[in-house]
């Protein structure tokens, strides 16, 4: 009888062990994995959990898990996150080929379109600058803009000369101060106690970019077909060729 009550309490030890685990932000790698996740529950609980869910990823999500072992070789570049195997960065799942492929390949271009970050906001709004998020929770970049990898100035959403009218003069530097007249970061609210009373009150943030409606709308315009979101003009005001 003891020896049952024993086994009993060492397991619900256990189950309660294995649930801190999971939910710490983790990767699980190797045949070890679940170990190094108990062991590593101390230190977990002391850390900030920015993101408790695990961030869904998107076009990179493969729908195999690795709770207790590596993702499998035949699923191509992968990396294991939050017990679910999905593929690296700037690279998608493909599921004609159930492999990951890089975006820029024409296997990738099957399954994500040049205006998708590969990033999505579900839980958070998009964080990259030219970007907008779609009905269906994807963070796209803004018609008239492409994502491009890397980091950097050299990543992120770029404007796509092809996609305005010819003979327009604009620089990087233009559409960044469009951005951020558009997208101002929020101001901090003063506390009411402390706010002097000769001072006019923090003007509330200017709305969200409108959704796709009307003439703005790319699907108003048969040559912008394609494109998600307003093109005629899009986010900065700037019509794309395609309105014309």
């Amino acid at each position: 009888m003891v020896e049952l009550i024993l086994k009993v309490t060492l397991g619900m030890l256990w189950a309660h062990a294995m649930e801190d685990a999971l939910l710490a932000d983790d990767v699980c790698a190797g045949p070890g994995c679940a170990l190094t996740l108990l062991q590593s529950q101390t230190r977990a609980k002391s850390e900030t959990d920015s993101n408790v869910t695990g961030g869904w990823q998107g076009a990179r999500e493969t729908s195999n898990i690795c709770m207790w072992s590596n993702c499998d070789f035949s699923l191509g570049p992968t990396e294991c996150y939050h017990f679910r195997c999905i593929c690296v960065a700037d690279h998608v799942w493909n599921p004609r080929l159930k492999q990951c492929v890089h975006r820029y390949t024409p296997a990738g271009a099957e399954v994500i379109s040049p205006q998708d970050t590969g990033a999505t906001c579900f839980f958070k709004d998009c964080d990259q600058k030219f970007t907008t998020c779609s009905d269906d929770s994807k963070c796209l970049c803004i018609p008239g803009f492409v994502y491009m990898a890397g980091r950097g100035g050299y990543g992120g959403c770029q404007r796509n000369p092809a996609l305005f009218p010819p003979n327009i003069q604009w620089s990087v530097a233009d559409d960044s101060h469009r951005w951020e007249q558009a997208h101002p970061p929020p101001r901090p609210q003063p506390q009411p106690d402390v706010q002097p009373h000769n001072v006019a009150p923090t003007p509330p943030p200017p709305p969200p970019a409108p959704k796709p409606s009307g003439e703005a709308s790319c699907g108003a315009h048969s040559k912008c077909s394609g494109l998600a979101g307003n093109c005629c003009p899009n986010d900065l005001g700037l019509s794309l060729s395609c309105c014309m």
